[in-house]
């Protein structure tokens, strides 16, 4: 009513008129739920109920599966409205929300002592820090028996950084993931060396090695081990412009490097551009999403400026043929 009143008043014709009733409705319930839906999408959470996720005899339930996704809502409300952060604030949380439930299923029961979600260090669950660790993330970007380096570098490359890798070519052998003391970074390894394999596999598996910590299941390995071997999270992101790779200890290096990085936040802003308009058409609508991520560069990233950036944008308040 209040949008429709403005709109007869013409108080809807400037940037600021138009952000201010944008923000206004952002900030209703109905806009932090739209906003969390973006989010989990964005981070393949909103899946991972329907997904089937097991590793050696242990299925994920789906009573834990919806809990892991509670646990992404309200981790990307609370950074978003709460704290009003930055893309950088999500790639580096230190923290996310769990119950006791969930907690217990990381194997950290004494982190959160009830059936309401409370907000709960990582370092207290013995998690890295940043949304990329959020147990629904990690079993989401899995196989369904086994946690693929490939599939989570895939997942790492093409949603946070906008990258476009194409399929595999037929004939390819699959990895023998039950190969008895092997680690998946030993099974995986010669995808990086093949001649055949490396153009594409080096833009992936590198960023799926400092996942490595966490199984299929979203849990922390125990004493970060993995078949009797310690496992490697060592990695790296390469950098497809230059070809040249940083070199990343782990998924807290990775986040910290995402969270610094003004292109991989121009990516979010294009990703909740195609997500909010419907469309995947770069060719079409470039122009629309470089001036969405602008937008949102010139506050720093804010994640609720962010989300507002379309409304700034002249297609968003001028039909093609407009004088």
């Amino acid at each position: 009513d209040a949008l429709l009143a403005a709109a007869a008043q013409a108080q809807l014709s400037t940037p600021a008129q138009l952000s201010a009733q944008a923000s206004r409705l952002l900030n209703t319930p109905r806009g932090h739920v739209a906003a969390q839906e973006f989010f989990l999408e964005w981070l393949q959470l909103s899946e991972l109920p329907n997904l089937s996720r097991s590793e050696a005899g242990t299925s994920l339930p789906a009573a834990t599966a919806a809990l892991m996704v509670q646990e992404g809502r309200l981790t990307v409300d609370d950074v978003v409205f709460a704290k009003k952060g930055t893309y950088q604030s999500l790639l580096t949380v230190p923290y996310s929300f769990v119950n006791q439930p969930l907690a217990s299923f990381y194997g950290s029961a004494a982190a959160a002592p009830s059936a309401a979600f409370v907000a709960v260090p990582a370092s207290a669950m013995g998690r890295d820090p940043g949304i990329l660790t959020l147990g629904g993330v990690a079993s989401a970007a899995s196989q369904s028996t086994y946690a693929s380096p490939t599939i989570r570098g895939r997942t790492l490359r093409m949603r946070l950084l906008c990258g476009s890798l194409g399929s595999p070519p037929p004939g390819i052998a699959g990895v023998d993931a039950a190969q008895p003391n092997a680690t998946l970074r030993q099974l995986f390894g010669a995808h990086v060396t093949s001649p055949t394999c490396a153009t594409c596999h080096t833009q992936m598996d590198p960023l799926g090695f400092t996942m490595g910590a966490y199984d299929t299941l979203g849990r922390r390995r125990a004493g970060d081990m993995e078949n009797g071997q310690p496992v490697d999270t060592s990695g790296a992101l390469l950098n497809t412009a230059t070809n040249q790779p940083t070199q990343l200890a782990g998924i807290a290096d990775l986040g910290a490097a995402l969270g610094a990085d003004p292109a991989a936040a121009a990516c979010l802003a294009r990703h909740w551009s195609m997500y909010a308009l419907g469309s995947v058409s770069w060719s079409q609508d470039g122009c629309t999403f470089d001036a969405a991520s602008n937008q949102a560069a010139s506050s720093g990233f804010n994640l609720q400026q962010t989300l507002l950036s379309l409304t700034q944008v002249p297609s968003f308040s001028q039909r093609s043929d407009d004088p």
